[in-house]
């Protein structure tokens, strides 16, 4: 189902999924996100200006008494 930004809220918990189909073409998703399971590829040119897209993971390897940090887990967060 395909969902406009305004129709997600904070702590909804969403799944992006995978290119499919003979087009396959990249997902969107219109807010910012913790990954929680999975791992993807991000482009974060617009964004960071690094040309190089960024490898995320999910934040299960984050320490649970650690309180996240958007600067420091940045490789936890989808842009």
């Amino acid at each position: 189902e395909l969902l406009p930004g305004e129709a997600l809220f904070p702590g909804d918990i969403i799944s992006i999924g995978r290119p499919t189909g003979a087009n396959a073409e990249d997902k969107v998703c219109p807010a910012d996100c913790l990954l929680l399971a999975g791992t993807c590829i991000a482009e974060e040119a617009v964004l960071t200006g690094e040309s190089t897209p960024q490898w995320k993971v999910p934040a299960c390897d984050m320490d649970p008494k650690e309180h996240l940090n958007i600067k420091l887990h940045k490789n936890y967060m989808l842009f």
